[in-house]
């Protein structure tokens, strides 16, 4: 699997998986990009060379498989089950695996249950953002996780 950086602040630390030899570098040229920015490095330290994908989210993601169910909102005739496939602090990507007229900016409200302790019920509104096929990335509303969802959020 390819290795992700992450952007803070313009910045990127590089560290080489051989010898450790860490390096801060200004990303700031590949942020406007809207494709994948895969970046070459060579290690100063000990030469090695391979690449990386520059990781521009805001929040990282942590892959997952919930079932769940979504509605849209000012239509409740829409709605079905779902899996959630990846989470973040500011959103989701949920696969519908039954075609359903859904267009980026429809609103939909969303729920599933997480895997830790109790298994709390997440419900949240969210703003359809992409669609890919059956994949649907959705916004939330809120990036106020005061429920459950915030100490899972935490660790990721």
């Amino acid at each position: 699997m390819e290795e992700r950086i992450f952007v803070k602040d313009k910045k990127a630390t590089f560290i080489c998986p051989d010898c450790g030899f860490s390096a801060v570098r200004d990303v700031s040229a590949f942020l406007t990009i809207q494709t994948k920015v895969r970046i070459r490095r060579t290690c100063k330290k000990c030469g090695r060379m391979d690449s990386v994908l520059l990781e521009r989210r805001r929040f990282a993601r942590k892959p997952l498989s919930f079932a769940g169910l979504y509605w849209k909102l000012k239509n409740t005739e829409i709605q079905g089950f779902m899996t959630v496939e990846d989470l973040s602090r500011s959103g989701v990507r949920v696969m519908i695996p039954v075609y359903q007229p859904l267009f980026p900016g429809d609103l939909l409200g969303i729920e599933f249950r997480l895997d830790r302790g109790a298994q709390p019920l997440i419900q949240r509104e969210a703003i359809v953002r992409n669609i890919h096929e059956k994949s649907v990335g959705l916004e939330f509303l809120s990036m106020e996780h005061t429920d459950s969802l915030g100490p899972y959020l935490a660790f990721l």
